[in-house]
């Protein structure tokens, strides 16, 4: 776990709430056709949203399918505003469906490797989670692979009820036309609508928010995403929580070989202040890189599988 436990808190609910807005919302190009692309007239806003709409599945489902090497970095600023780095912890994610199954190892801390010994327990631990777990769905007489396909298939099913909730709360503007990383994107604003009274807990945090989205012209697939609180914004994640009016989180995406979009970097500028009195000041950059397969049938342990490029 974080030594900041708050400001993990912190960091986590702006994910769930900043990832899912940014879900509502490989031709290549070569260099000489860049400049009259870009001249070209936007699509029709709504085929290219509802195509967008069609593809839609969260960074967390789709990370579900893979183990891959998450790099958090946190810094302080001095008075100039300077960044200095002050913790930085690389894990190795084992996601599950199954949140008490869901492994985060920790393998170094500000650059120290935790010893062999403390992983090998870890890891036993884990081991015996999964398999106490699937022992437990046997005597059900249920099958784990089965079991583990049909919370995968609840998942969707929810989150795709969220999404259209997200859809209603954001009124979605065409700007332009844009290159990301070399790719022809299509750049939108997000707006929450004046008045709308989201029902689930996220889309109600999610209100708060606004920004752009860019979105991959071919694929209609996000490829970057800038969220900024345009009021103060009470968290409610175990404590009691206040997020500043203009914390701000860019997220970036890429696409994999394997055709599937996932996120590479998020940038989390925030203040906030817990139980009204301690303030926190967020700086994190949060990096995901050698994501490997894995099957969805079964809850991944540590182990080799190749990496995706």
């Amino acid at each position: 776990m974080y030594p900041r436990k708050a400001s993990d808190q912190i960091v986590r609910r702006l994910v769930v709430g900043s990832v899912l807005t940014a879900t509502a919302l490989l031709t290549s190009w070569g260099a000489e056709s860049r400049p009259s692309l870009l001249l070209q007239p936007l699509p029709p806003l709504q085929p290219f949203l509802a195509e967008a709409r069609a593809r839609l599945v969260s960074d967390q489902l789709l990370q579900v399918h893979y183990t891959f090497e998450e790099r958090h970095t946190h810094y302080d600023h001095d008075a100039a505003g300077n960044a200095t780095q002050t913790f930085e912890q690389l894990i190795e994610a084992y996601p599950a469906l199954e949140e008490d199954l869901d492994y985060r190892r920790v393998v170094s801390v500000n650059g120290k490797s935790v010893p062999a010994r403390d992983l090998e327990k870890r890891d036993r631990e884990h081991a015996k989670r999964v398999q106490d777990w699937e022992a437990r769905i046997r005597r059900d007489g249920s099958n784990p692979a089965d079991r583990l396909r049909q919370r995968e298939e609840i998942a969707h099913a929810k989150e795709r009820a969220l999404i259209d909730e997200l859809i209603l709360l954001y009124d979605i503007r065409m700007l332009d036309r844009e290159v990301i990383g070399g790719r022809p994107a299509i750049a939108f604003s997000l707006a929450p609508r004046p008045g709308y009274a989201p029902k689930h807990p996220d889309v109600r945090l999610a209100r708060h928010f606004g920004g752009r989205a860019w979105l991959d012209e071919a694929e209609h697939q996000l490829l970057r995403l800038e969220m900024e609180a345009l009021e103060d914004v009470s968290l409610a994640a175990g404590f009691v929580a206040k997020l500043s009016k203009g914390s701000r989180m860019v997220m970036e995406r890429r696409r994999f070989e394997d055709g599937t979009w996932l996120p590479v970097r998020t940038h989390y500028a925030a203040s906030a202040r817990v139980l009204l009195v301690k303030r926190i000041e967020l700086d994190q950059v949060s990096e995901c890189r050698n994501y490997k397969p894995q099957p969805i049938d079964r809850i991944p342990v540590v182990g080799g599988v190749p990496t995706i490029r």
